[in-house]
């Protein structure tokens, strides 16, 4: 898990970082939308092996970015952890 902390702003909403991802990665062919998984706003998927999730979060005095790599197949998923 990683942390990105950045300076309070809460006009930034998890559909704004979905627009600069998507702007950013689906030029290098990753797929990016917004998650069904509990815990997470956002997905990257490079592969059915390879992906992250993306949670926004803030605060009085904080926005951050919580992130965790995952296995975006149920079946890879079912495969690595049993």
């Amino acid at each position: 898990m990683a942390k990105i902390i950045l300076a309070h702003n809460s006009s930034l909403t998890k559909e704004k970082v979905l627009e600069v991802l998507q702007k950013h990665f689906s030029s290098i062919g990753y797929e990016v939308g917004n998650s069904a998984l509990i815990g997470a706003d956002i997905y990257v998927r490079k592969s059915d092996w390879i992906g992250a999730t993306i949670k926004l979060k803030q605060d009085k005095e904080k926005t951050w970015l919580r992130t965790h790599g995952y296995a975006p197949s149920v079946l890879v998923r079912l495969l690595l952890y049993g």
